[in-house]
Order: structure tokens, then C-alpha cells, then sequence
């Protein structure tokens, strides 16, 4: 006998809540095991990885998958696979961002110019855009290092309304945990991973959609 449909939604959104605290224990391990400094971003790139392989390929046919043994050798084998090279893509990352930051405060202290200070303000939202989409389309896509920040730009400017529900939705747990936050300790990755993965993954999907019907293939 089939279970009520109801019924249904209710268990699937338990085992969404069980599968993000196990991938939240598996980035706490991945970020400790990278020495901190070089394990964040790999960690933070693999717990991804496993959610979008969630959203693409779901696990009813194999339920056992998101055990903790077989979820752990998932996210593992991935985690050691991108290492260095998604720390290479952060550090390029990270210099550009804190070349931004350096210039706020140089103008802030010597140059006071609104015109540098609204450039700014607009290369830092372009930025933090960018911070949002980069891992996910890491994680969608197999390119070469450099082709990675342009398929990030391309990805992220084609879709707007996508970008903007992500901006809603990680404010919403910013507010959740700004009521609650205990519920940080257990929630973090599901509640702020998880958005970002499902708005980002349509986000590509879309354009995706777009290049086959216009017959251009992969939007690499």
C-alpha cells in the first residue's frame, strides 16, 4: 500500500535534514584535514558537489548512498580529486578580492572620490556574485582552470531572477539563524548550501537549455 502523499513529503524532508547534517560533519572533517587555510574551500566545493549530485540524480533507485560510509567515500574521493586545483581558483579568487577591499580603503582615506567609491560598490556585488556561483559551476562543469571564471561570469550575469532568489533565500537564513542560533551548529549547510546549489543548478540548466535550442551545445 502506497503511503499517503503527505506522508511522503514528510519523510523526503527528513532525509534532506539527516543528509545535510552528515554533509555538514563531512565539512567540518575536510576543512580540519586540509590544515584549515587550504581545506575550506575543497570542503566547501565537495559538500556542493555531493548536493548537486543529489538535485541531478536523486537517490531512490539507491538509497543507500547517503549512508555515512558510502556518503563519506563520495565525498572523500571527490574532496582529494579537487584539491589543489580548487585551491588555485580561490587564491586567484581571493587576490582579486582582496585587491577590491584594498582599494576601498585607499580611496576611503586618501582619494574620497563617489565615482571610485560607486565603481567599487558595484565590482564588490559583481564579486560576491561571483563567490556565490563559482563552486557550484565548478562542481557542474569539466574545464580548463582558466575557462572556470569565465563560465562562472557567463553564468552568473545570464540569470538574474536565479541570482536574485538566491540573495532571498540565503537572507532568509541569515534571519533563521539570527533567531536561532543554535541552529547554527547543525543547520549551516543545509540551510545555506543547500539554496545556493538548487538556485544555481537551475541557473545552468537554464542556460543550457537556451545554447542546445539555439544549437550551439554546452555553453563551454
Amino acid at each position: 500500500m502506497e503511503m499517503p502523499k503527505s506522508i511522503q513529503r514528510i519523510y523526503w524532508l527528513g532525509e534532506q535534514i539527516l543528509l545535510g547534517i552528515k554533509l555538514q560533519l563531512l565539512f567540518l572533517i575536510g576543512f580540519l584535514a586540509g590544515g584549515i587555510i587550504l581545506g575550506f574551500f575543497p570542503a566547501l566545493t565537495a559538500t556542493m558537489k555531493i548536493l548537486l549530485r543529489r538535485f541531478s540524480e536523486p537517490a531512490r533507485d539507491n538509497p543507500r548512498q547517503n549512508q555515512l560510509n558510502p556518503l563519506w567515500h563520495e565525498y572523500w574521493t571527490y574532496y582529494r580529486h579537487v584539491f589543489w586545483q580548487v585551491n588555485g581558483i580561490s587564491a586567484m579568487t581571493v587576490a582579486v578580492t582582496a585587491i577590491i577591499v584594498l582599494d576601498f580603503a585607499v580611496n576611503r582615506l586618501y582619494l574620497k572620490s563617489a565615482v571610485i567609491q560607486f565603481v567599487l560598490v558595484v565590482l564588490s556585488v559583481l564579486g560576491l556574485l561571483f563567490w556565490i556561483y563559482l563552486y557550484p559551476v565548478y562542481n557542474r562543469y569539466q574545464l580548463t582552470f582558466w575557462q572556470y571564471f569565465r563560465q562562472t561570469a557567463i553564468i552568473a550575469l545570464s540569470n538574474i531572477r536565479y541570482s536574485l532568489a538566491t540573495f532571498a533565500a540565503l537572507s532568509g537564513a541569515t534571519a533563521i539563524f539570527t533567531l536561532f542560533p543554535a541552529l547554527l551548529t547543525l543547520a549551516i549547510v543545509p540551510l545555506y548550501l543547500t539554496p545556493i546549489v538548487w538556485f544555481i543548478y537551475q541557473a545552468c540548466a537554464h542556460v543550457e537549455m537556451k545554447v542546445n535550442y539555439a544549437g550551439g551545445g554546452d555553453p563551454q
